[in-house]
């Protein structure tokens, strides 16, 4: 997944978990474990994210000066700095997704145990309860499948600045020492760190949008 749209998985998996975090069967025993696991992963992707937007924000006040008052290679060191902390982000949020994974696996073990544990009750009382029903994309109004539809375009635009931004490296890296193939090649790079800060905030946007009208 990309890094925009394991955000709604996350989110639609923690309140799983949340919801069933309450249940006493034997196979609801992993619930848990994977929300402190889930919820620690996402502390800290908020947390680097923030300090990547805060360096980006010190790289934009550096850039008009570049090559004046400012050495190339202090504006090149922060682009890699900002570089590396993406990095660092899409291994966490590789990390999550192997948790969001299993925690799925423990979500449905919990949910199975409980629903034959309510088929039990009903065979015994006669009666059974409501069965109740899950939308496979974890959507059950039109706001919210409009919120993860944005949500989704907006992490596809995430992956198209990421993949210019490791065309923007390779074209740097094959520049054979040519002004203006490494000149092209950083425009590539900036352009690129540029464009996904601007989906990181957009995000974010509609995000707290989405959260303010209770989506």
């Amino acid at each position: 997944m990309t890094l925009m749209s394991t955000q709604m998985t996350f989110a639609v998996t923690l309140e799983e978990l949340r919801a069933l975090s309450g249940r006493m069967e034997a196979d609801c025993a992993g619930i848990e474990p994977a929300t402190r696991i889930l919820t620690d992963l996402n502390n800290r992707i908020t947390a680097l994210e923030e300090t990547k937007n805060r360096n980006q924000e010190v790289y934009d006040r550096m850039r008009p000066d570049c090559g004046t008052t400012i050495t190339i290679e202090d504006c090149e060191a922060q682009l890699d700095l900002i570089s590396s902390q993406i990095t660092q982000l899409l291994d966490l949020i590789s990390q999550r997704n192997t948790e969001v994974e299993k925690a799925q696996i423990e979500i449905d073990k919990c949910r199975a145990a409980t629903e034959a544990s309510q088929a039990t009750t009903g065979a015994i009382t006669g009666t059974t309860g409501p069965i109740e029903w899950t939308s496979p994309i974890g959507a059950v109004s039109p706001t919210q499948l409009i919120g993860k539809a944005i949500k989704t375009v907006l992490g596809i635009l995430g992956a198209i600045a990421l993949l210019i931004f490791v065309y923007g490296g390779f074209v740097w890296m094959t520049s054979g020492g040519s002004p203006e193939k490494i000149k092209t090649a950083r425009m590539t790079l900036v352009w690129a760190v540029l464009g996904m800060a601007v989906i990181f905030l957009s995000y974010a946007a509609v995000d707290f949008v989405l959260k303010a009208f209770g989506v």
